[in-house]
């Protein structure tokens, strides 16, 4: 995969036009979510991603400002790392977690920094289409998952 601009598109348009009436894009998101993880060489974990998912705030409660900020901090992040400025990853990643989780870590390495902000990413989107389908058809959430489960390392 020479470039990342397809997988970098499909998380920006479903960020952008994520509602609780339409939610296709997610399934595409994860994918391209991972596949950036494996070019980065970094991986989307079972255990990171399962923990952050219960610590993620809903997609419902993020006002459009940080749905904005987060779908540009997850493109700095991508930028920033592959120019190997791996100060600039770490804040980027805080700020990531700031606007997903409502707190901001430190991070010891630009790899933990990038792995993690990938996975709290991962967690958001499944989490918000956990808690929009929770009513409405709980098979939704794994039909979304399972397509995914190959790619989570364990």
């Amino acid at each position: 995969m020479p470039s990342l601009g397809f997988e970098l598109d499909d998380i920006m348009i479903c960020i952008y036009a994520l509602n609780d009436k339409d939610m296709d894009c997610v399934s595409e998101s994860l994918q391209a979510i991972y596949e950036i993880s494996s070019f980065l060489g970094v991986k989307i974990r079972y255990s990171t991603f399962s923990s952050l998912v219960n610590y993620v705030r809903s997609w419902a409660m993020l006002t459009d400002f940080e749905k904005e900020q987060l779908a540009e901090l997850i493109r700095l992040l991508i930028e920033e790392y592959r120019r190997y400025e791996y100060e600039e990853v770490k804040k980027i990643a805080q700020k990531i977690f700031k606007i997903a989780i409502g707190a901001q870590i430190e991070f010891k390495s630009a790899k933990d920094a990038i792995e993690l902000a990938l996975n709290v990413t991962y967690a958001l989107l499944v989490s918000t289409v956990a808690v929009e389908s929770s009513e409405k058809d709980s098979g939704l959430v794994m039909e979304l998952i399972k397509p995914q489960e190959a790619n989570i390392i364990a």
